[in-house]
């Protein structure tokens, strides 16, 4: 009886240590995924983008994810600075920057 009571007590301890690690391991993956996407559509908007010959901001709505906008910028030196923000509720910042095409 005793022998029941100690393995089930450290089966219930296992459980209550691992699945939480579990959670929190999926949550964070499902995170990351969600940052790749955006990434790679702020990649997919920088190459489709046409910023003509002037410097200017242009502000992009996603269609998918209503809560996140693409910043895209022409500098001084050619180079289209495109960010994207919203990805987290700290309002993190990323950006990727590339040539246009002639």
């Amino acid at each position: 009886m005793v022998e029941t009571v100690t393995s089930m007590s450290v089966l219930i301890m296992v459980c209550l240590t691992i699945l939480p690690l579990f959670i929190e391991a999926k949550s964070m993956q499902n995170q990351l995924a969600f940052k790749r996407e955006v990434t790679s559509r702020l990649h997919n908007h920088i190459h489709t983008v046409n910023m003509g010959s002037t410097s200017y901001t242009r502000i992009v709505q996603d269609s998918v994810y209503p809560s996140i906008s693409y910043t895209f910028e022409r500098r001084e030196s050619g180079v289209i600075e495109g960010c994207v923000e919203g990805m987290t509720i700290d309002s993190e910042r990323y950006c990727l920057y590339g040539y246009q095409k002639q």
